[in-house]
């Protein structure tokens, strides 16, 4: 199902339940959430699931977890949707751990996961930074039979690239039906990260579609390796196939001349930040000021540091 035509099945539901509940759907601050979750609460609207699966949605959506949470515990028989919207919510804020609260919780409930629970729950365990939660969530896809879902799969690779474990992630990726650029990128930027930089690199050049983050992590990767002329080597190779750099590729590409003391690579990098209007942020800028004052041009380097936006150190 399409997202738009989901979208018009939720308004349609919303209307049939109460007309008012449509105002969620143009709801946009606080204060008109709070509006709409009174008139809930005074016509008994929130002790209906699905509306108040709803407000939680949108709740989580727009990063208020504390109040999604008050209207949770005001909900007799929570729904998968509203456990998989918390696990969801949470795998990307500062309390991943919480996600694992919500779907214990679930369990004890005897509501079992599906394949979009699952994704989120690892991404939990790489938010943690902790391997032997993200084994334990592995075990947890085997137990109920979502190894093979590709998107539980492209989460599982970069877990366990991310976290270290590049031979496990090796495997998992090896064994997917269908490959995302996800799934590419995670094991390019895990190989780069173990020091496996040929092995990254002959990925990149297998991979049948590169996005901006693609080469951008191929290149920081060769930089952080110590392989500086690699990494301008392949920033040459972005420009000749017309894919325009970003700040992050910038300063990976300005970090290598300094390193190599080629000033006028690096000038020529300088000149392509300009040209192309790029924010000019505190890391540009110290990148920036390194490669000259390295490359011997402090009179440059002073430059720069003086043209830095007012409140940079």
């Amino acid at each position: 199902m399409s997202s738009s035509s989901s979208s018009s099945l939720v308004s349609r539901t919303l209307k049939l339940k109460n007309p008012k509940l449509l105002l969620l759907e143009s709801c946009s601050t606080l204060l008109q959430l709070k509006i709409i979750h009174a008139h809930m609460i005074r016509t008994h609207s929130i002790f209906d699931v699905f509306a108040a699966s709803r407000l939680i949605a949108f709740s989580i959506d727009n990063n208020l977890l504390d109040y999604a949470l008050q209207v949770f515990y005001q909900i007799q028989n929570p729904n998968l949707f509203i456990y998989n919207a918390f696990i969801r919510g949470y795998s990307g804020s500062k309390s991943p751990d919480q996600s694992f609260h919500f779907y214990v919780q679930s369990q004890r409930v005897g509501i079992f996961p599906d394949n979009l629970t699952c994704p989120f729950l690892v991404k939990s365990c790489t938010q943690l930074g902790s391997l032997d939660m993200g084994i334990q969530a592995h075990g947890q896809v085997i137990r109920h039979g979502f190894e093979n879902d590709v998107y539980v799969q492209s989460s599982l690779v970069n877990m366990y690239a991310t976290l270290g474990d590049i031979k496990a992630a090796s495997y998992i990726f090896r064994t997917m039906s269908r490959l995302d650029v996800v799934s590419w990128t995670s094991m390019i930027a895990g190989y780069n990260k173990s020091g496996d930089v040929e092995s990254a690199r002959k990925l990149f050049d297998r991979m049948p579609e590169k996005n901006l983050v693609t080469w951008s992590i191929m290149i920081s990767g060769y930089a952080k390796n110590n392989l500086f002329d690699k990494a301008i080597e392949l920033y040459q190779v972005l420009q000749s196939e017309g894919v325009q750099a970003n700040e992050t590729v910038m300063v990976s590409v300005i970090s290598s001349c300094a390193h190599l003391g080629a000033l006028e690579l690096g000038e020529r990098a300088h000149d392509y930040v300009v040209r192309n209007k790029m924010t000019f942020n505190l890391i540009l800028g110290t990148a920036l000021i390194d490669m000259y004052a390295r490359c011997g041009s402090i009179d440059k380097a002073v430059q720069v540091f003086e043209k830095l936006p007012e409140g940079m150190p």
